[in-house]
């Protein structure tokens, strides 16, 4: 059975109710308040039902017309969606950009970034990959993936700032390291130290790596805040994971806090070059 109702008729009722009056929906959709009083009609017809009741210059929409609005947006919006989609050129639609994102890197700022980017560009899939240390680079020489955030740059690339993060010394509250005043650098060296692993293969870097007894490699920044928490080491964590309510900031003079400054990379001739300068902006 074909549909009885169409697209426009849905927008014009959403735009009545959304801007109170045929007067200002006339403005917003470009029609006369005659044909808009029409749309409504034939809508009322088909539906049975009033929709609108008119007091003075507002349109006051009925509790059907209330209930039906949410399921008219939905409709509209998939609809917008599927007419972007199908008016992309092919070459176009369905398009993938690979991150390479160091886990050091916010998470919940790079949440915001990819919500208002695929807002932007539904018909765009991204790939995340969560990386350490030199393993990002790696992927981008490899050209498996477009664009990285790292503490390592490439030469032969366009790289910008995007971060600075700062890792505090921490240990769980009941940990001993927790329990001094004054902690010396050599009195880490008795306690196990949580630290992150290189995932590169070329090359094997380590991060706030101490002499002494034995550590601990985690591949991603939530993994060691957890050992944290549960009193198996210490270690240098970025702000966004330390939770004060079962870490302790341990006092070392002139070592308790470090920063790591990340940067946005990518190929200056990349073929996606638009997307991925406007990716570097809603990281930044």
């Amino acid at each position: 059975m074909l549909n009885k109702t169409t697209i426009d008729q849905w927008r014009v009722f959403a735009t009545i109710i959304e801007t109170g009056s045929f007067s200002n929906a006339s403005k917003l959709l470009f029609k006369s308040q005659p044909a808009l009083s029409s749309t409504i009609k034939n809508l009322e017809s088909i539906t049975g039902k009033k929709l609108f009741t008119l007091e003075g210059r507002r349109a006051v929409p009925s509790p059907f017309a209330l209930q039906l609005l949410p399921l008219a947006k939905t409709f509209l919006a998939e609809a917008n969606l599927l007419e972007q989609t199908a008016c992309q050129p092919s070459e176009q639609a369905n398009k993938t950009l690979a991150l390479a994102i160091d886990t050091l890197y916010p998470p919940e700022r790079l949440a915001q970034a990819i919500d208002i980017f695929t807002q932007r560009h539904p018909y765009t899939n991204l790939k995340i990959y969560e990386t350490t240390l030199s393993l990002a680079k790696e992927m981008l020489e490899d050209n498996r993936v477009s664009a990285i955030i790292s503490s390592l740059a490439l030469a032969s690339h366009t790289s910008a700032p995007i971060a600075t993060i700062s890792k505090h010394l921490v240990a769980a509250h009941s940990h001993p390291l927790a329990q001094m005043d004054n902690v010396e650098l050599q009195d880490l060296s008795n306690y196990c130290q949580v630290i992150l692993t290189d995932l590169g293969s070329r090359t094997n870097l380590s991060t706030g790596l101490l002499p002494g007894r034995h550590k601990i490699a985690t591949s991603n920044v939530s993994s060691s805040a957890n050992l944290v928490r549960q009193g198996v080491g210490f270690a240098w964590l970025p702000e966004a994971v330390i939770d004060d309510k079962t870490m302790a900031r341990v006092q070392l003079d002139g070592y308790a806090t470090r920063e790591v400054l990340l940067q946005y990379t990518y190929h200056p001739s990349h073929k996606e070059i638009e997307l991925l300068v406007e990716l570097k902006e809603l990281l930044q």
